[in-house]
């Protein structure tokens, strides 16, 4: 299961030093219950296809694949958030505000234009160079977390295929099932959850802390049960408020063991199935 969260600046690499140990330090985060616990890591480079999907896609271990992207055009030019403006400002993309961890008012979709999200909401949020946890109600609050998530943009807007690799060597000689994407402010939250297929999740700009729990852990995390309505509905979710947990609430999350790496532009994480 993964949990992921946005504390960086939308543009550049968030400066030197930005890695696992700054974040929780930021976080204050020091003095959790349990150790640091990095996903295991390599460049990109230094991995074949072959290698990739006999150590890892076969065997469902996570890796981060460092300097994956770093070639593509997209990371540089798409932190020039005019660029957006200029070429695709006109197009209508839908967008979630609010918190998926609100369990009251969740999410509420609204169709705006990709120049009104930028200059809304994506500008000002590069203002600030980093979204600790403790803000982010407040932000929320003011309505300026927003969250283009899990869309088909590469389907509608077909030219921005040409700043990406579409069909990278490691996703095998089919390529990728589908691609999706994902471009937020600072202070956008995924609940934790599985999916029942494996992903690639490529980091183009900012910031992005991932927390990964292994299957073995589920008893732990409170899984919910599905039915009904809402972000559970699928029955791949946990109530667990991750990293704000209330162990009160969630007493077994108290002894959940996971593993956590903040990715940078270019950075690439191999996320199992399950």
């Amino acid at each position: 299961l993964s949990s992921s969260s946005s504390p960086g600046p939308l543009v550049g690499r968030g400066g030197d030093g930005w890695d696992l140990q700054y974040v929780l330090h930021r976080e204050g985060r020091v003095d959790r219950n349990c150790d640091p616990c990095p996903i295991q890591e390599t460049n990109a480079a230094t991995i074949s296809p072959e290698e990739f999907r006999e150590r890892h896609i076969v065997t469902s271990e996570a890796l981060v694949l460092r300097s994956f992207a770093a070639g593509w055009t997209a990371v540089g030019k798409w932190c020039d958030l005019e660029f957006f403006i200029e070429e695709f400002g006109h197009r209508t993309v839908p967008v979630e505000m609010g918190s998926m961890m609100d369990a009251k008012d969740g999410m509420k979709e609204k169709m705006i234009t990709i120049g009104d999200f930028v200059r809304d909401f994506l500008i000002p949020s590069d203002e600030r160079d980093y979204w600790p946890l403790s803000i982010q109600q407040t932000e929320l609050a003011l309505g300026r977390v927003a969250y283009l998530a899990q869309h088909p943009l590469f389907d509608q807007i077909p030219a921005l295929l040409d700043d990406v690799v579409a069909t990278p060597a490691h996703c095998g000689q089919d390529g990728p099932t589908r691609i999706n994407v994902w471009i937020g402010t600072g202070g956008t939250r995924t609940p934790l959850h599985f999916d029942s297929y494996d992903n690639l999740l490529v980091q183009i700009a900012g910031a992005k802390y991932v927390r990964l729990y292994d299957s073995d852990q589920t008893d732990k995390i409170y899984p919910l049960r599905g039915g009904g309505s809402g972000t559970g509905a699928q029955g791949n979710m946990s109530s667990l408020n991750c990293e704000v947990e209330d162990y009160d609430k969630h007493p077994a999350a108290r002894d959940a063991v996971f593993k956590e790496v903040v990715l940078l532009p270019g950075d690439c994480l191999f996320i199992p199935a399950g």
